[in-house]
């Protein structure tokens, strides 16, 4: 006679079990390859807010698994989000307004063909 089998821990009983359980939902290898697949492909859709709806109502038209396909939803976020974020703000969200090259730079008023040619303007 076998010795009896270890009892699993709690947390292998209350978290790990039923997580796998959830993931799983008796779908093949290939069906959790395409939900992957496709939980990627819309995640990474370009409008913000819009990519958990449409993975939602995809996934439950395909009949996929809910859990992946958000998970990879809220992983993938920030693949698309920082490239938007590093543009330069336009002058009419920042208040500012840019000023023309000509005001940036001071001439002295009494020697401007000098001034121009140190600038670089007259060679």
């Amino acid at each position: 006679m076998s010795p009896p089998a270890p009892k699993p821990s709690f947390l292998r009983r209350r978290i790990v079990g039923p997580i796998t359980a959830q993931l799983t939902q008796g779908i093949t290898p290939g069906r959790i390859a395409f939900t992957l697949g496709l939980g990627v492909a819309l995640s990474l859709f370009p409008f913000l807010s819009f990519t958990m709806i449409l993975c939602f109502v995809v996934a439950a038209a395909l009949k996929l698994t809910q859990p992946i396909t958000q998970i990879l939803n809220q992983l993938l976020w920030p693949v698309w989000i920082p490239p938007t974020r590093q543009r330069p703000r336009p002058p009419q969200l920042t208040g500012t307004i840019p000023k023309p090259l000509a005001l940036k730079i001071r001439f002295p008023a009494s020697n401007i063909v000098a001034a121009l040619a140190a600038s670089g303007v007259l060679v």
